[in-house]
């Protein structure tokens, strides 16, 4: 059983194209921030709980489990953005940078 575990395991990695998955590392903080940038996490006052940086981890997950929080590409007005927001973005995913209208 293990035997096939281990095989199917590997051919699914061996299959997945990884390559392009993130635009950049996510592990840094300058890169989490560049994800939020432009957010509306970062411009409104209506998302974040007043005080926040003083409230712990139960407190802010309790406060974020009725926005719906999504990693993809949103447009702004004149240009796509990727990187997290609230809401339902454009495209899901980072799909190598080729972003178009949805038809």
């Amino acid at each position: 059983m293990f035997a096939i575990i281990l095989i199917l395991s590997g051919l699914s990695f061996w299959l997945t194209k990884l390559r392009g998955m993130l635009p950049r590392n996510p592990c840094s903080i300058a890169s989490v921030m560049a994800l939020l940038a432009d957010s509306r996490f970062m411009y409104s006052q209506d998302y974040m709980p007043p005080e926040a940086e003083w409230k712990n981890d139960d407190e802010l997950a309790k406060h974020f489990d009725s926005y719906d929080v999504k990693l993809g590409w949103w447009d702004d007005d004149e240009r796509y953005r990727f990187g997290i927001d609230i809401g339902e973005p454009v495209y899901l995913g980072f799909q190598g940078g080729k972003v178009g209208k949805q038809d």
